[in-house]
């Protein structure tokens, strides 16, 4: 679950309202001269054959640093300042006015006058287009991207009135994020009738919670304890939820709070938020577009060796052509992972017959020379074009195409740390950092190791520098 904090939105303006108001610049010199406000080039020779001036630059750079100082004195950059649209639609008009009026005295003082047709287009222009920018912004930021096609499920830790006040807050303002309510945790007492009475069940005591998270897909934490009066609880709670991999969120009583690193959210019950909100909001929205554009171009260029990889297992053995197997994807959710298959048909009513040839350290499980695997299936595992299928759960929002490999339901269960259940905190993804190392030779702590340092590194830039050397790793074949 995550709402889009004021300061998360405050940093992304910043950048598109400048990208905003440069279109704004160029669509007004078109639609001006388009309805003969402005003398304007009509072809494109004319236009590559416009003359442009110093003067001319230093003018429109100026303007920008201008507009930038603007937005921030009209207090459109203010990350803790609430407000209706109508105040903000307020505020952008006067910012829009004086910037235009501005524009036309720096002409003057600088001796190069700008056409009064031009901002007459440019004020209206630059107004809708910085709005229409916002609009979309804080669209894209109101949801949850690392979550995708899936419902965040939350439990209450608390039952008091700001619990309350929080899920009325959540269930007007759909704008916020959808979310599912699983129930809530806390000690029995007269209180918690409020939030039954919303049609929220109680699921225990605030000391079931362990059993809790262990035993169902549990997204996030909110929490509404009294901090003074449940200090201890609180700081158990927020242990727990790290080494759990759930975002938490803790409910202050104050609105104080101005952080680049910490914010509030929401407007009535405020949020500390901490968790991963690194991927969502904007930058969620980025790279859930680099999972579905990655994915649609690789498919388009692979796609002869698509085909001929499925022509080849389909010639070589019987059986079918795509393999699938249940993972544990996102907050453990299971989903079934496509492969090509490259055993045989019957391979796992076998796996019995060739256990006692792992020689994988820890839950992990794994066979040298694995006599199931057919020798199209082989060449296959060697370049990792087994893996090419799950393109396919990429555009299906169950994977990623860089995170923690999706592991085994087995493979779970033999995991005695629960902090290594912070690895499905994040969709699972076709490579990642080990990948892209010495895939053989690594260990199973040492992957689980780097799946927790991707997770607590992560930024877009990091899923690109990991895509960009996956295919030298992938000729390398140094996989087993």
């Amino acid at each position: 679950m995550h709402i889009p904090s004021l300061w998360e939105r405050f940093k992304v303006y910043r950048t598109w309202d400048l990208a905003a108001v440069c279109l704004a610049m160029m669509a007004s010199f078109w639609l001006a001269g388009s309805i003969h406000l402005i003398d304007r080039p009509d072809t494109i020779r004319a236009a590559l054959d416009y003359r442009v001036r110093v003067g001319s630059v230093i003018l429109v750079a100026g303007s920008l640093v201008m507009w930038r100082v603007l937005f921030w004195g009209f207090g459109l950059y203010d990350p803790w300042r609430r407000g209706k649209w109508r105040i903000k639609a307020q505020r952008l008009v006067g910012a829009c006015l004086t910037g235009v009026v501005i524009m036309g005295c720096m002409g003057v003082v600088t001796g190069r006058p700008v056409d009064p047709g031009y901002l007459l287009v440019l004020w209206p222009a630059t107004f809708f287009l910085v709005a229409a920018e916002r609009f979309l912004i804080s669209r894209i930021m109101s949801r949850d991207w690392r979550f995708g096609s899936f419902t965040p499920q939350v439990i209450l830790v608390g039952s008091g009135p700001r619990m309350a006040e929080f899920l009325a807050e959540h269930r007007e303002k759909r704008e916020t994020g959808q979310i599912d309510v699983l129930g809530f945790v806390d000690d029995d007492w007269a209180g918690s009738s409020a939030l039954q009475e919303l049609g929220i069940r109680r699921l225990g005591a605030i000391a079931s919670l362990p059993k809790l998270l262990d035993g169902r897909v549990v997204d996030s934490l909110v929490v509404g304890l009294p901090v003074r009066k449940f200090y201890e609880e609180t700081e158990w709670i927020i242990d727990l939820a790290a080494t759990r991999g759930v975002d938490i969120k803790l409910m202050l009583a104050t609105d104080r709070l101005r952080s680049k690193r910490f914010w509030l959210e929401g407007e009535g019950a405020q949020l500390l938020s901490l968790g991963l909100a690194g991927m969502s909001g904007f930058e969620g929205f980025l790279k859930r577009l680099l999972d579905v554009c990655g994915a649609l171009a690789a498919m388009l260029v692979l796609s002869p060796l698509f085909f001929a990889a499925a022509l080849s297992v389909k010639l070589s053995t019987p059986g079918p052509v795509i393999f699938s197997q249940w993972r544990a994807g996102l907050g453990m959710r299971p989903f079934r992972m496509l492969k090509f298959r490259s055993m045989v048909a019957d391979a796992e009513a076998r796996l019995k017959d060739v256990a006692a040839l792992n020689y994988e350290t820890g839950p992990a499980f794994k066979i040298k020379d694995d006599p199931r695997v057919t020798r199209v299936g082989a060449f296959l595992r060697k370049y990792s074009i087994d893996e090419l299928p799950q393109f396919f759960n990429v555009l299906r929002g169950e994977m990623s195409l860089v995170g923690p490999r999706p592991l085994f339901a087995y493979e779970i269960e033999r995991i005695d740390d629960p902090s290594v259940k912070r690895r499905f905190s994040v969709k699972p993804g076709i490579t990642g950092l080990w990948q892209i190392g010495d895939r053989g030779r690594v260990t199973f702590d040492e992957r689980l190791r780097q799946d927790l340092d991707y997770i607590d590194n992560w930024s877009i830039w990091l899923d690109i520098k990991i895509l960009l050397k996956t295919p030298f790793a992938v000729f390398r074949a140094k996989t087993s």
